[in-house]
């Protein structure tokens, strides 16, 4: 398997973490994929690692980061405005 094989793997797998990604943006109200994202998190940190010991970060490599890192601040905010919605909610009920 020659080297440019190797890279034309990587660059595929990361494509397919960014379809992901974004895929999954469309479906924000399950709480679930705060976990995925959350692994697909871990898979673009550990491709950033394989690129920089093999010498070469690739630009996708931080663009796939920092989707992840961002799309992981959305649903953190989501999830608070939830809880929040949620206590309003309940307190209007309790009155």
């Amino acid at each position: 398997m020659s080297i440019h094989h190797t890279w034309g793997w990587i660059i595929w797998i990361n494509l397919l973490c960014c379809y992901r990604l974004i895929n999954n943006t469309l479906l924000i109200h399950n709480r679930l994929l705060l976990l995925q994202n959350l692994q697909w998190l871990t898979i673009s940190i550990n491709l950033l690692l394989l690129h920089y010991l093999c010498g070469r970060i690739l630009l996708l490599d931080l663009w796939l980061l920092l989707l992840n890192l961002w799309l992981l601040l959305l649903y953190s905010r989501v999830l608070l405005l939830n809880l929040w919605l949620l206590h309003r909610w309940l307190t209007l009920i309790n009155r």
